[in-house]
């Protein structure tokens, strides 16, 4: 599992490291995904197209769906093909629960508050 905050934070400094996967359905993606993320419907991630296109990724793999559910079955499955790839806590609902830093805080990174949500690519 991977916080949406370290993620986030990866992406806010311009050097994405990761290689976001999103496994949710088309109608689903287009309301929103992580910006710079992949479309690779679970129906459709374990085809060799795209496994091969994971494969030729420098980035770690990170798996997003809603709630979480759909990516760990994602994730399962990559892993006993030799991947290592990470689930996004929460999947969709954890991006948009945590932010880097709280409103009055004193500024530190650590500090996360929940219900303020991350930006989300439409």
């Amino acid at each position: 599992m991977i916080p949406a905050s370290e993620v986030w934070e990866s992406l806010d400094q311009g050097a994405m490291k990761y290689l976001v996967v999103d496994v949710r359905s088309a109608e689903d993606f287009a309301k929103g995904h992580v910006p710079g993320a992949v479309h690779m419907p679970l129906q459709t991630l374990f085809r060799q197209a795209n496994l091969s296109r994971l494969n030729a990724s420098r980035k770690m793999i990170v798996l997003v769906c809603s709630t979480g559910h759909m990516e760990s079955m994602a994730l399962g499955g990559l892993v006993a093909l030799g991947f290592e790839p990470y689930a996004l806590r929460f999947g969709m609902i954890g991006w948009r629960a945590e932010s880097r830093v709280k409103a009055g805080s004193s500024g530190q990174q650590d500090d996360v508050v929940h219900g303020l949500g991350a930006p989300v690519e439409q």
